[in-house]
């Protein structure tokens, strides 16, 4: 059996809609560089929202991901990554953060992945937290990616 390696499509550029972050898109790009993008909650609704643009997408299988969400008082909320559908124009719920899972890497298929890729070739992920934020919570994001 001959494996293949994964490709992975790293992310053009990000928006800050919701939150206070510290770094920048080429934190997100590189996995185990220790480079850490830091999203903080704040006390708005939603809580943070940062949304991470891939370009010149034709296909992927997958989504690859080494975060996590912790808090350092408050009640215990999470953190969804999302993908937004281009056919029903909804975000989707692909992985959620429970607070204080630790940094880890996950990885989810993804089947149905043309209903996520514009006609220009882009793609939108998104870290969501819908509720009303907490100044002491945060999403440490260290790597996020397209897998083809």
């Amino acid at each position: 059996m001959k494996l293949i390696p994964e490709q992975h499509t790293v992310p053009d550029s990000i928006e800050l809609l919701f939150g206070n972050s510290s770094g920048t898109v080429a934190d997100l790009q590189i996995l185990n560089d220790d480079n850490v993008f830091d999203l903080a909650e704040t006390t708005t609704t939603p809580g943070q929202e940062l949304i991470i643009t891939f370009i010149n997408v034709i296909r992927f299988s997958g989504i690859a991901v080494k975060a996590y969400y912790t808090i350092a008082g408050g009640a215990a909320h999470s953190v969804q990554l999302q993908l937004f559908n281009e056919q029903t124009r909804q975000w989707d719920t692909q992985l959620t953060f429970e607070a204080g899972s630790g940094m880890n890497y996950r990885l989810t298929d993804i089947s149905n992945f043309s209903d996520y890729i514009t006609v220009a070739g882009k793609t939108r992920m998104r870290f969501y937290h819908a509720e009303q934020g907490n100044a002491t919570h945060d999403t440490f994001i260290e790597y996020a990616a397209l897998v083809r």
